[in-house]
């Protein structure tokens, strides 16, 4: 992961309320940095664009705000920030998925990374030392206003730490 100005997180979540997580979040993100992908396997798209609002079809109209993509579409892009929804599954989809699939998803944010994931994360991610484990909760109350000190001076809330 490269360095960017908020620390990349994994947040667990149930099954059932992996689509509003990761809409909530999206949208709570947005408002702090800007653009952001919402990078999903083919199977939760349309349950993402519906949690968002937006027409699972218009996938190529990028809005500036959130956008629910898949893998095809967010290859060379780049957002603000980005959630990826779903580690594992990328990982079990083909033909774009994979290793270089999930690589894809994870690179596409400049500024600030969130994973979203009801199944385990796959193995190189969940032993990952530099990503920060939060619940649904402290994600959406604390994370989008959390800067990253070893980038950028501000601390953000009192007690986060870039190191946690």
């Amino acid at each position: 992961m490269r360095e960017a100005p908020w620390p990349a997180i994994a947040v667990p979540t149930a099954g059932d309320a992996l689509t509003a997580t990761a809409a909530q979040l999206a949208r709570a993100l947005s408002a702090a940095v800007g653009s952001v992908a919402i990078v999903v396997p083919e199977r939760l798209h349309a349950a993402l664009a519906a949690a968002i609002g937006v027409d699972a079809e218009a996938e190529g109209h990028l809005s500036g705000a959130v956008d629910v993509v898949g893998l095809r579409t967010v290859k060379g892009l780049e957002f603000d920030g980005a959630v990826v929804v779903e580690p594992a599954a990328i990982l079990e989809q083909r033909p774009d998925g994979g290793a270089g699939g999930l690589y894809t998803a994870l690179t596409r944010s400049t500024r600030a990374l969130a994973i979203v994931h009801a199944q385990a994360l796959p193995a190189p991610l969940a032993a990952a030392a530099d990503l920060h484990r939060l619940g649904a909760q402290a994600a959406l109350r604390d994370w989008p206003g959390a800067r990253n000190p070893v980038v950028e001076p501000d601390p953000g809330p009192k007690g986060w730490s870039a190191r946690r």
